[in-house]
């Protein structure tokens, strides 16, 4: 073989990102460049510390730059948390209890007024963050961009906009390599990804980011074992899957059940090293092991702070919480009657639900117009009927089995809330749509097919999605902006 030839063959398998730069552009490129613009459009028009918990999720951000990953107890023992600025506490409450229930809307003057009321770093003071049993992980690229943007002169809200756009670039990057990644289902990644709940979200400082990126990363891994005639799952990969699993289950609690989707892998996929059946086993195993015991390690970390803390603050204290009582008096003495309560909570909620997995913005609780989720809801359902084309055949079990891990995880995390929910409740407390976000692509594979090519949308796909998710980002950006100010 020539130099020529050695050279050019390095070359080719040395080029990740081949094919990424034609026309029309790949949808991983086409995704980071409008997912960028929007998503920063996001950052500043959405009113600070205004996504839902957004207030409690960047003070637990802000903290662990203070106090690291683990946090500290106060002198008296009545707080977890951190000395901070006396101001940054102040200033994030200042925005909120909005009541656009009543009409009421923010003011653009006021809302610049109160950026610039400065940290005051000489003025501190123990707050308590109630956050701190939660896993800190998915906070990083938030806490990492705070502290990159943290001065004398950087305000609160300023280090609020910095939180959010740490987030948001971390987003933008790991949907880059799930969709690089999958040889099915970029379309509907690229779309869902897109959509103005999912971005909006991603755009702010809250730990479902990292949730929602790691759990379209673990099913972007599975299709590729599942569909790639070339993968191969040997040891290595079986070790980095056990990473994923781990921090999957444990950045955010309720979607561990989505991790099964590896054991559709089909037996053929797996190199020689192992049985595919040992791998299998031991995939399992990993799995029911970090969902029983995934929290250990930060609950060793945490056992001295819980040991000393005396706990004298909580949410809510007009209702009485006790899962047990309600999972034995009220659920298993009359499951018939609970199962109609929780169709009932359905019923009343459901437009409110489906509404939070498309576009319900924030505190304003304001979802978009009926006429946009019957058009998006559409689209979603024709570019996933029309994403494999007919290159792609898919076995019953795993189309149907990847639809049913997203099933079951609606279905066990609407349980989960309900059994959570007070004492004596006929309804399902503090769901929300937005809940159903990291599910939202396995539900959707129950319209997976090999059976409709269209050949110009084979061609033009990306740049007719592109031109679609612009102009559906823009009405999503006009209605934002008269749902939470009153110029």
């Amino acid at each position: 073989m020539s130099k020529k030839e050695k050279k050019s063959q390095v070359v080719k398998k040395s080029s990740p990102f081949k094919g990424m730069f034609t026309f029309p552009m790949s949808y991983e490129l086409t995704f980071v460049i409008i997912a960028f613009i929007y998503g920063m459009w996001f950052v500043y028009l959405n009113p600070p510390f205004h996504s839902n918990d957004e207030d409690r999720h960047f003070l637990k951000a802000y903290h662990i730059t203070q106090e690291g990953l683990v946090p500290e107890l106060s002198p008296d023992s009545t707080k977890v948390g951190s000395e901070i600025p006396a101001n940054i506490p102040a200033v994030v409450m200042s925005f909120q209890g909005v009541p656009y229930f009543q009409g009421q809307k923010l003011n653009k003057r006021r809302v610049e007024e109160l950026s610039k009321i400065p940290q005051l770093r000489n003025n501190k003071k123990f707050e308590h963050n109630f956050q701190w049993s939660t896993f800190p992980v998915p906070y990083l690229p938030a806490s990492l961009a705070i502290m990159i943007a943290d001065s004398e002169e950087t305000t609160p809200v300023e280090l609020g906009y910095a939180g959010r756009i740490g987030m948001l670039i971390f987003y933008i990057i790991f949907m880059f390599f799930i969709i690089r990644t999958t040889p099915v289902w970029k379309s509907v990644f690229f779309l869902y990804g897109l959509t103005p709940m999912v971005l909006y979200q991603s755009a702010s400082v809250t730990y479902d980011v990292m949730s929602t990126s790691l759990t379209y990363l673990m099913m972007a891994l599975a299709l590729y074992y599942i569909f790639d005639k070339d993968a191969k799952f040997g040891i290595k990969d079986l070790i980095w899957l056990i990473v994923l699993f781990y921090f999957q289950r444990t950045v955010k609690n309720g979607y561990f059940l989505l991790a099964f989707i590896f054991l559709f892998i089909p037996n053929g996929k797996f190199d020689k090293s192992l049985n595919p059946w040992v791998f299998k086993a031991i995939i399992l195993g990993a799995l029911l092991i970090i969902i029983n015991f995934g929290y250990s390690i930060w609950n060793f970390a945490l056992s001295d702070v819980k040991e000393g803390y005396k706990q004298v603050h909580g949410f809510q204290k007009d209702f009485k919480f006790d899962s047990a009582y309600r999972q034995n008096n009220e659920i298993l003495s009359d499951p018939i009657g609970f199962i109609g309560l929780y169709l009932k909570n359905w019923m009343w909620f459901r437009q409110e639900w489906l509404a939070g997995a498309i576009g319900r913005f924030g505190y304003s609780y304001s979802n978009l117009s009926d006429g946009f989720f019957v058009v998006h809801g559409l689209v979603l359902i024709g570019v996933a009927a029309l994403d494999s084309g007919t290159k792609y055949e898919v076995p019953k079990l795993v189309k149907y089995g990847i639809f049913s891990l997203g099933l079951l995880t609606f279905l066990a995390v609407t349980v989960g809330f309900f059994i959570s929910s007070p004492v004596g409740s006929n309804v399902i407390f503090g769901f929300q749509g937005r809940y159903f976000v990291a599910a939202v692509p396995f539900l959707l594979f129950v319209i997976f097919n090999n059976k409709i090519e269209l050949e110009f949308w084979e061609k033009w796909q990306t740049v007719i999605l592109g031109f679609y998710a612009v102009f559906m980002l823009s009405f999503a950006v006009s209605e934002m902006e008269a749902l939470f100010y009153a110029f």
